[in-house]
């Protein structure tokens, strides 16, 4: 299940990203330093999403492998 939510939220981020943000009308609204912060913490939303991916293929790994994992950290307490 976390899996699925961390690949809608991909999903989500890049539609809103791609075709749900105005550029030019949030430039307009803000002006002065407010735009260098919004644009600096854009950025900072891209590099996010570009990790994403890497992150949702780890938890889909992990997640395949539960059983296990828990069970090798059981038999390692127990030593």
């Amino acid at each position: 299940m976390l899996v699925g939510l961390a690949l809608l939220t991909f999903i989500y981020d890049l539609i809103f990203l791609l075709f749900l943000r105005d550029v030019q009308a949030e430039d307009m609204e803000f002006q002065g330093m407010q735009v260098n912060v919004r644009r600096f913490a854009y950025l900072f939303v891209w590099l996010s999403l570009l990790f994403r991916p890497v992150i949702v293929v780890l938890l889909w790994k992990a997640s395949r492998d539960f059983r296990g994992i828990v069970r090798g950290k059981s038999e390692a307490s127990n030593d």
